[in-house]
């Protein structure tokens, strides 16, 4: 018979809040278990008993058993159900509060760095699991990246960067016709091996003929590369690799195609990029370089508004370390005394929700600014504006000018 520990912590004044969080970073349907922080347990892993019990802000209680081996703490026999439950999957964010007697509220963050809506009760989501499975979303999960999770000589910071690049390109969303490709070998070696279009996309390219061509834009330019038709299946072959190796796509990387015009096969390509996610960044010395020749188009000093806004430089210190300083005086006059979230709107109607950290000595865009610029391919030498368009709704329209070939690009 299996005893069960009970809480050690039962005191007459509350105890004092503690937090961790956990990025999952592997496929929620295989994983069966969850390991608590090394750090947390070494506090507090004393004062959990056997079972603890996990709350999220919808009010439903989920209990859930403890595995212990040596130093390491596992949720497990309840876990799984939690899990699918609430939906989660990989590149999502769990914050856990402890608040003692092995109670911990629980808040979930999709990999837009969004909170999830939480749903009503147990059988309402129950009921309707069943049909959410039968609707297919046009983006597809390569699940490539989950293997290079499980390469030997893959080091773990690269591990990482590759799937906060793949969680990050989850978190895009259209209206247009998507999919979704991780950069192999095969991809970007330059070996006109081309790349294979996604199942998810048949329905729009299996009206396309043997050899027609199709354009991929990157920040207003355009590659033309043809398609080859072959076992009902589309792969674009050649002018790919021309189109990789300018815009030094590397293995790891994500790719989003986005059909923003059937007639002319034009496909906007959102590149997320798995190197200016670690300190090894193969494309800083260019972007650096970019920056330096740069010069500031004009009709960024004609800008005019009758809105407020602020002008900003972006540096490389914007693109790879995770935030952008702001100019103090504007946010605290016009935007927010206190930190909150924003939403950062361009001309096409995108829109990304971003955390504007108000501080004594700084005030930075952070947790979501990295999305919304490598979203955006904003590189070193490009001018942000941002209008704030309303106040009440914290929206910021923001309008990007970029130095290419002498010529001004707005999105």
């Amino acid at each position: 018979m299996k005893l069960e520990m009970p809480c050690s912590d039962w005191s007459d004044s509350p105890p004092k809040p503690q937090h961790f969080f956990k990025i999952i970073l592997s496929d929620t349907e295989s994983q069966t278990k969850l390991m608590i922080p090394r750090k947390f347990v070494r506090k507090h892993g004393n004062k959990l008993g056997s079972r603890i019990s996990l709350k999220a802000p919808n009010g439903l209680v989920w209990k859930v058993n403890l595995e212990r081996d040596e130093n390491e703490v596992w949720l497990q026999d309840g876990w799984p159900q939690f899990a699918k439950f609430y939906s989660i999957q990989f590149g999502h964010l769990l914050f856990f509060k402890y608040r003692g007697h092995c109670d911990f509220k629980v808040r979930i963050f999709d990999p837009s760095c969004t909170e999830i809506n939480y749903p009503s009760s147990k059988s309402a989501k129950l009921k309707s699991g069943e049909s959410s499975k039968k609707r297919k979303r046009a983006i597809e999960t390569d699940h490539l990246m989950l293997k290079l999770q499980k390469e030997k000589n893959c080091p773990q910071e690269i591990e990482e960067a590759r799937a906060r690049a793949l969680a990050s390109a989850e978190a895009f969303k259209s209206d247009n016709p998507v999919f979704l490709r991780v950069m192999k070998i095969s991809h970007v070696d330059g070996k006109r091996r081309g790349l294979v279009l996604s199942k998810a996309f048949e329905e729009t390219y299996k009206k396309w003929k043997d050899n027609d061509q199709v354009h991929l834009q990157v920040a207003g330019r355009i590659w033309p590369v043809n398609c080859i038709m072959k076992w009902n299946r589309c792969r674009l072959g050649s002018g790919w690799d021309r189109f990789a190796q300018d815009n030094s796509l590397s293995v790891g990387d994500v790719c989003v195609f986005e059909l923003i015009n059937t007639c002319t096969k034009l496909l906007e390509v959102h590149i997320f990029s798995a190197a200016e996610e670690t300190n090894e960044n193969t494309r800083l010395p260019r972007v650096k370089r970019e920056a330096k020749e740069a010069k500031v188009p004009a009709s960024v000093d004609a800008f005019t508004s009758r809105y407020p806004f602020f002008r900003i430089n972006v540096y490389p210190s914007s693109l790879s370390g995770g935030s952008l300083g702001l100019p103090q005086k504007f946010v605290k006059r016009f935007i927010t005394k206190d930190s909150c979230n924003v939403t950062l709107r361009i001309s096409d109607g995108r829109e990304w929700s971003v955390r504007c950290g108000v501080y004594n000595s700084c005030t930075k865009f952070s947790v979501g600014w990295k999305i919304f610029a490598q979203a955006n391919r904003l590189a070193a030498g490009d001018v942000c504006i941002f209008e704030l368009i309303n106040f009440s709704e914290k929206l910021l329209n923001v309008v990007i000018f970029r130095e290419v070939a002498e010529c001004c690009h707005q999105c």
